[in-house]
Formats: structure tokens, sequence, C-alpha cells
């Protein structure tokens, strides 16, 4: 078995999401402290909201941990909910979110659409190293950026 690539989920942004949550529930207490009429209320319901998804986000990441794609033997191995093993040379085109923040692919064969979205480790290192690989083995690869 040869390990062509491989990519580690990333702790760091569990911590971020959690940062931001703790930041919306001081948004809460301030908000609730120094009684505004006109704009508290709302500021909390807001803040509320935002303090839950944050916390939803961050329990969401912090649950992902081990390898999050890998390419062995030629096949690309996505590791979400389900492993998804996809041959190279069934791969008919690969789109790359090239930003920085997530790594974010969308896998198109003949049959279906495979995506991974994620947080990896030394993101900006693995996205480059998987585009290479790509680029290698004769895979037609979009990349992109969200402005």
């Amino acid at each position: 078995m040869k390990k062509q690539f491989e990519a580690y989920y990333s702790e760091y942004w569990a911590w971020f999401w959690l940062f931001l949550s703790i930041i919306f529930c001081i948004n809460i207490a301030v908000f609730s402290v120094w009684w505004l009429e006109t704009i508290s209320l709302t500021f909390i319901i807001v803040s509320s909201i935002c303090a839950i998804v944050f916390f939803l986000m961050f329990v969401k990441t912090k649950r992902e941990t081990g390898i999050a794609v890998e390419i062995l033997d030629d096949i690309l191995i996505l590791h979400k909910k389900e492993i998804i093993s996809i041959p190279i040379k069934d791969i008919q085109r690969i789109d790359v979110h090239n930003a920085d923040g997530s790594f974010d692919i969308l896998v198109k064969t003949a049959n279906n659409k495979y995506s991974m979205h994620c947080f990896i480790k030394e993101q900006r290192q693995k996205k480059t190293l998987f585009i290479d690989y790509l680029k290698s083995k004769n895979i037609k690869l979009k990349t992109y950026d969200l402005l």
C-alpha cells in the first residue's frame, strides 16, 4: 500500500468557534446589564442565536479527528460520516476552493458528485500537494476563489 497524500483534521478551528461563542455570550451579558430600550432585546436575541450556532460549530469541528482525505494506491478516500473511496481513474474532474480557511473539494465521476468541506492541518501546503498530485495524474482540475 502506497500513500500518495494524506491530510488530517485540524482542531484549531474548533477553538476559534468556541471563542466566537464566548464573545456572543459576553455580548448577551453586556446588553442585559446595560439595557437600552430600543436595541437591547434585538441584540440579545441575535447574540443568543449566534452563540448557539458557533457552539454547535465548535462541537461538530471538535468531533472530527484523524485523517480527513487521503490517496492510497491511486484511490481517493474521503473520511466523512461514511468513508467514500473513489478510484483516481474514475474521476472526471475535481473542483478545489483555492483560498485560505478550509479544504473544499468537489469530485465528479461519471455517475456521482462527492463533496468534502473540512478544516485540515497545514491547509495551504496540503492543498498545494493535492493539486500537484492531481496535475501529475492528468485529472481535469478547476480551482476557484470565493470573494
